[in-house]
């Protein structure tokens, strides 16, 4: 079959763009990421569009020295088993993609489009999380990268966000398109998503989770206590309480697993972006503060409860403080009485 473009969706991060330069006219082919939040979402609102779900190559970060073979093992595997899959794709095709770390699986793809001369395009995400390339290293790894690069048929470096060492392509702006994106609330209303604050009584939660895979060290049950003190204050307030889980897969239970208020919040699906609800209510409350809820557009006010994380580590909670002001650099930060911060439009 001949399409007209080929998307590659890692997760919810870059959705607005993709959601923004999709054309229904289009003859279009949609790559994912096995990832169970996003593969159910574009199912429900591009149900008979062709799609191809892949799973990720298990280590898309930089491994330690000691296990460089088996990363090498994994990208061969991966090559061999998916290669030949765009057969039949000429170079009339354009292909769009909207990370340039942490996702091998596309990039050896894409590779195999430019082998084919298609346009290939990079749409930067909107939302900036800080992110630097990581050069001084050992020489062993640089020899480990380079014949990573030549199997997967791009330069790939790494490329520290936050944490993390990701892998990432080296000249991703070489691809790079200028693009204005959509507004969330343009694009709710073009895919017809549901409200689900219609009796405008309701507050959002915007979750993220405190029991596992967590980066820093957090006292889960001080950070709950803390939590439960202030949802107790907007249920006095006579407000319903909705609860968006975070959409990472990895994350089992929400961060007021175990509490009383685990079933006094109604809990909305993980699988949709958050920005696309935002719009609907009154107040939003980010459970942490790290969230890009912190820097979408929204109508109502946005508070933080970063304030109310409890870390075991005086140095986690400086690392996380770090993360907030970049986050919010561009954005008026008011801390009120009860210890919430409201972030406020400039």
């Amino acid at each position: 079959m001949k399409f007209d473009n080929i998307f590659f969706l890692e997760n919810f991060f870059g959705i607005r763009n993709f959601l923004s330069i999709y054309n229904y006219n289009d003859q279009n082919l949609i790559v994912m990421s096995e990832d169970k939040s996003l593969v159910p979402f574009i199912h429900k609102i591009l149900p008979s569009v062709t799609k191809i779900v892949v799973p990720r190559v298990p280590r898309s970060y930089l491994p330690h020295e000691t296990i460089f073979d088996e990363q090498i093992k994994e990208v061969v595997n991966w090559k061999m088993r998916y290669s030949g899959i765009f057969n039949s794709i000429d170079r009339s095709t354009k292909a769009y993609f909207f990370s340039f770390s942490g996702t091998l699986h596309f990039y050896i793809m894409l590779s195999e489009l430019l082998e084919k001369n298609v346009l290939i395009n990079y749409i930067h995400p909107d939302i900036n999380f800080p992110f630097e390339e990581l050069t001084s290293l050992p020489e062993s790894y640089h020899l480990h990268l380079e014949k990573l690069s030549k199997i997967i048929g791009f330069r790939i470096r790494p490329f520290k966000i936050w944490t993390p060492v990701y892998l990432g392509l080296k000249d991703f702006s070489k691809y790079t398109l200028q693009f204005a994106p959509e507004s969330w609330v343009f694009i709710s209303e073009k895919i017809k998503w549901d409200n689900p604050n219609k009796s405008g009584n309701a507050v959002l939660l915007v979750d993220t989770p405190l029991h596992n895979n967590s980066p820093i060290g957090v006292n889960v049950k001080q950070t709950q206590q803390n939590y439960i003190k202030i949802l107790s204050i907007l249920e006095e307030r006579g407000f319903d309480l909705h609860l968006k889980p975070h959409y990472d897969d990895r994350f089992e239970h929400i961060s007021l697993y175990g509490t009383s208020f685990e079933k006094k919040v109604k809990i909305l699906s993980k699988n949709f972006p958050v920005e696309l609800i935002l719009h609907y209510y009154p107040e939003i409350y980010t459970m942490s503060g790290i969230s890009a809820v912190l820097v979408a557009p929204v109508k109502g006010k946005r508070y933080s409860l970063f304030n109310h994380v409890s870390y075991y580590k005086a140095e986690d909670r400086e690392f996380s403080i770090k993360v907030f002001q970049e986050l919010t650099k561009d954005r008026k930060c008011v801390l009120l009485g009860n210890g919430l911060i409201e972030v406020i439009d400039n």
